[in-house]
């Protein structure tokens, strides 16, 4: 399987099992079908929209990026989403691995990503929750519609745990590269999660 493939299947497999874990709520309202359609919709547009953000930038510092799926992280999705009947997700999927190379005409050519550039590829895709989140609580507020209160959630959800400053996640090598853009970014998806 080639990197594309593998890439499409971590992607589709983390989609699907955080739509289960984060839906599990909705299935139980809705119905399977529907909670689990609905689920995968909102979830789907945040994820994908997330990890894309981090693959787009990182190609544009010449860097190759591919989305890989961590099992165990999607493993405890579900499981917490099951013990607290679909209260708390733990969403730690997968992420972006940036490898310092890009492909050469001739060659490979190898290259290095500067602190800054490793934050900056690691914000945009918190950054890209947390304006989903803020666009979706203000449609809330206007509309009372519960799917965009749901899509809030997930993409505040989404985006406060990348904030998180431990590796592997987004967050330890954003406070690596600037701690102020840390602190904001991660008070701003708190505020939006809460």
């Amino acid at each position: 399987m080639n990197k594309l493939d593998t890439e499409t299947r971590d992607i589709a497999i983390s989609t699907i099992v955080l739509s289960m874990a984060f839906g599990l709520g909705a299935m139980k309202q809705l119905g399977i079908i529907v909670g689990f359609g609905i689920s995968f919709f909102v979830v789907g547009l945040g994820f994908i929209m997330h990890e894309l953000a981090h693959r787009t930038v990182a190609r544009r510092y010449g860097a190759a990026a591919v989305y890989r799926a961590y099992p165990f992280g999607l493993m405890l999705a579900l499981i917490m989403s099951v013990a607290t009947g679909g209260g708390f997700v733990f969403a730690a999927p997968g992420a972006v691995q940036i490898s310092a190379h890009k492909h050469g005409r001739w060659h490979q050519q190898l290259m290095e990503i500067r602190v800054e550039e490793y934050g900056v590829i690691s914000f945009v895709g918190p950054l890209t929750n947390i304006i989903l989140a803020v666009v979706f609580l203000g449609l809330n507020a206007l509309t009372h519609f519960w799917l965009f209160g749901l899509a809030a959630h997930v993409n505040a959800t989404l985006a406060l745990f990348n904030m998180i400053p431990i590796k592997p996640f987004d967050g330890a090598k954003v406070l690596l590269w600037d701690r102020k853009v840390w602190l904001g970014g991660f008070v701003v998806a708190l505020l939006a999660w809460l």
